[in-house]
């Protein structure tokens, strides 16, 4: 296939445009306080414009990279997503409806439901602290909202993949026969491959300005220390967090993949 020869463009189209956005919020970040700048910077000053503009590049792509993370999830959602349910196959539209009650979607609700009850705990306690900025407490809300909204799908679709990954491994057997099955499929496999990574990169962007939003926020909120250790405190406890609900699903994607692979080695219809 025509791409396999020029994988690079995938991963350059996807995260070329964020590695520049990246780069300038946590520009706007480092402006916000000074002192996280002399954190993030390691003392680097205004004469030395091309290391600091080598050094905000460099956090730019990790930046990027960890916006990015709620995309690896639902990509890999998809899988699920798109099985047709047995239900679909055969019987009335009440047997249907009996099907859907029954096949496994009162387990995907209820999972829904409990992560997104001790998500909403747990943002209801984050933005008591909110009221300390009088006006700007609602901006603060908004945008812990959006996070807490993305942290939320991330898990949620996480789950559902470990509920499902026997479905998730049916799926990849159909994308396998069915791009294998002619020649001819390559460039439509091709397109939407090219279409799929441009959406990859503006869902990136969006991303990066709502975790952008977010360290912004945190930044501003974080009060002078008495001693610089107690300033790194402040900035890890508000900041550790925060990221490791954003990027441990993305983790949880190895274990995904573990799942996948067992099946595979087990898998009789690929034996000779």
């Amino acid at each position: 296939m025509e791409s396999a020869a020029r994988w690079w463009e995938f991963y350059f189209v996807r995260y070329a445009l964020g590695t520049l956005v990246g780069a300038l919020i946590v520009n706007q970040a480092l402006r916000v306080d000074a002192r996280f700048s002399d954190f993030m910077l390691f003392g680097l000053g205004g004469d030395e414009p091309a290391s600091r503009l080598m050094l905000v590049m460099g956090y730019g792509l990790v930046f990027c990279y960890v916006a990015s993370v709620p995309i690896l999830v639902l990509h890999a959602s998809r899988l699920v997503i798109w099985i047709r349910p047995k239900y679909e196959r055969q019987g009335s539209e009440k047997r249907k409806v009996l099907g859907n009650l029954t096949s496994g979607d009162l387990r995907v609700l209820a999972c829904v439901l409990t992560c997104t009850t001790a998500v909403m705990m747990l943002l209801n306690i984050y933005i008591g602290f909110s009221r300390e900025i009088g006006e700007d407490g609602f901006l603060l809300k908004l945008i812990t909202s959006a996070v807490v909204a993305v942290v939320c799908i991330e898990w949620v679709a996480l789950l559902i993949l470990l509920f499902y990954s026997n479905r998730a491994y049916e799926r990849m057997k159909m994308l396998s026969v069915s791009r294998a099955r002619s020649a001819n499929v390559g460039g439509i496999v091709d397109s939407y491959r090219h279409m799929r990574e441009h959406g990859n990169s503006i869902f990136i962007v969006v991303l990066e300005f709502v975790l952008g939003a977010a360290l912004i926020g945190v930044l501003s909120l974080i009060e002078e220390p008495k001693i610089e250790s107690e300033y790194v405190q402040q900035l890890a406890s508000a900041l550790v967090p925060m990221l490791l609900l954003w990027i441990l699903p993305g983790a949880g994607i190895w274990v995904f993949t573990a799942l996948l692979e067992r099946r595979f080695a087990f898998d009789r219809s690929f034996q000779g």
